[in-house]
């Protein structure tokens, strides 16, 4: 019985571990297949325990949690990365074997789960401390756009397609800084807005120095684009009070339209004295206008904007600083708004915008993207404002955000400054990546001497080995540099596992 007892406990050990290997090889091709164009990999753990693997929305991998504990590392590893503002696809590609070496290894000699959880997040935090030294030791703190730039490339190159990522990051630090407060050092993120449309090219993104309305002008024949203007918003309707009051019209003879037409033309022609009078070419109603004042004002060359929305009248008026007033009586320079210039977009599906552009005063800022479609257009918007937190970090404390999606940071401001020999275009992501797998663990190990002390007190007993000299040499021993990088993607990845194992081996 006894015999029997462990006959079938090494069947069910060999068989899980088959599993568990063949789980995480999964994950690791799926992780691997996916860098290039919109990567997005989220390891979540939801309440009715089931592990789901997702890109972008879309379920790439379900299972029952129940009996697996493997998995609930993996989910544990998603939990750590909530507080930063990275997927952390990278850091879980390059861990994903040596954790379930380990774990295995762990669990056998009776370690728990939640040990084991705890250590890995100690980890994390020492690598992170590592990574961070490497960065300040190469390049330092820069208050620069340029640097600026970097770091959010950085920060963008591995959740969208790297083709866009500068892009991105130029509209990201150049929104910062129109926003700056030199004063506080810190960035008004409640003046930057994110807006998005459906459009052929995702690269015709831009920025606005103001704001949109989803609005264009009501007269076709009008310019598309207005500069220096000075601007009027009406609420009230603008007609004669003495035609529409009337509740009954008798019409006896042809004389009551010729008087009717009399009276709204010198209305009307008592409204585009009052406005040249002032100066005003631009203005916004709340209510619809008659043709024949449409075409007065298209005579007389003042544009108009009918039927905007009341939140709309608000946004305007706090821009422009222009009041908002009831009837054509209260127009008064000193209730105009002005605007440095206005232009109107009309995209593919007959939907206009108006654009208010290079504000006075005070400053707002909107990020205008166009995707091809509302999943990427939503999750851009979310990568965006993280980056955009991410700035705000980064210039108020000078120093790099300590997650665990970061290390991309860390690893392409390396291969910047130093120039490397790895890839000759800035924005080849995929020789970007592979030159990582090489210099995270012999960055790691090259540093680790000079910086004993950001190991913590679960780690001092079993790091000491870690720190020395035949550890390091037995390291450069084992890699070889490939001939061809694009060929070698596999050798590479493969080699550098290795070299964590062991590293880690050594840790716990």
């Amino acid at each position: 019985m006894l015999f029997l007892i462990i006959f079938i406990t090494k069947q069910y050990t060999k068989k899980f571990h088959l599993f568990c290997i063949k789980t995480s090889k999964l994950i690791f091709d799926i992780l691997l297949g996916s860098f290039g164009s919109n990567i997005n990999h989220n390891l979540v753990l939801n309440d009715n325990n089931t592990f789901l693997l997702s890109k972008r929305g879309s379920i790439l991998f379900e299972n029952n949690l129940s009996k697996n504990f493997i998995f609930l590392i993996f989910s544990n590893i998603s939990t750590i990365q909530k507080k930063s503002y990275g997927d952390g696809s990278t850091t879980t590609m390059l861990l994903t074997y040596s954790f379930l070496k380990k774990t295995i290894k762990m669990s056998s000699k009776g370690f728990s789960l939640f040990e084991i959880n705890r250590n890995y997040v100690i980890l994390f935090n020492i690598i992170n401390k590592l990574l961070n030294k490497i960065a300040f030791q190469i390049i330092g703190w820069k208050k620069s756009r340029e640097y600026f730039i970097l770091s959010t490339y950085s920060l963008l190159i591995s959740k969208i397609c790297h083709n866009l990522s500068n892009r991105y990051a130029e509209l990201c630090v150049n929104a910062s800084l129109n926003v700056y407060d030199y004063r506080k050092n810190t960035i008004k993120l409640n003046l930057i807005k994110i807006e998005g449309r459906f459009g052929d090219s995702i690269q015709d993104s831009f920025l606005i120095r103001g704001f949109l309305i989803n609005h264009g002008f009501d007269n076709i024949w009008m310019p598309k684009k207005l500069n220096n203007i000075i601007i009027t918003i009406v609420s009230g309707k603008l007609n004669p009070s003495s035609i529409h009051n009337v509740n009954v019209i008798e019409i006896n003879n042809i004389d009551f339209f010729k008087k009717t037409q009399e009276i709204k033309k010198t209305f009307y022609n008592k409204i585009i004295v009052v406005l040249k009078k002032n100066r005003i070419n631009l203005l916004i109603s709340q209510w619809g206008l008659e043709e024949d004042f449409k075409y007065l004002l298209l005579k007389n060359n003042i544009p108009v904007i009918c039927w905007a929305e009341s939140n709309n009248l608000e946004l305007l008026s706090f821009t422009t600083k222009a009041r908002i007033i009831a009837n054509f009586f209260d127009i008064n320079f000193n209730r105009v708004g002005f605007s440095k210039s206005i232009r109107e977009i009309a995209f593919n599906d007959g939907t206009k915008i108006l654009i208010f552009d290079n504000f006075f005063s005070p400053k707002c800022i909107t990020i205008f993207l166009i995707c091809t479609k509302n999943f990427i257009l939503l999750e851009n918007k979310i990568l965006i404002k993280d980056a955009l937190k991410n700035l705000s970090i980064l210039i108020k404390h000078k120093s790099f955000l300590l997650s665990s999606g970061h290390s991309e940071l860390i690893i392409i401001i390396m291969l910047y400054s130093l120039n490397s020999k790895y890839f000759s275009n800035s924005n080849d992501f995929l020789n970007c990546f592979i030159a990582s797998l090489e210099i995270i663990p012999i960055s790691l190990l090259k540093l680790s001497n000079k910086l004993p002390t950001l190991t913590t007190k679960p780690f001092k007993k079993k790091s000491t080995n870690f720190f020395t000299k035949t550890y390091t040499q037995k390291i450069t021993n084992i890699y070889i540099e490939p001939k061809t990088l694009r060929q070698s993607i596999y050798y590479l990845t493969f080699k550098t596992i290795f070299i964590l194992i062991n590293t880690f081996s050594i840790l716990y």
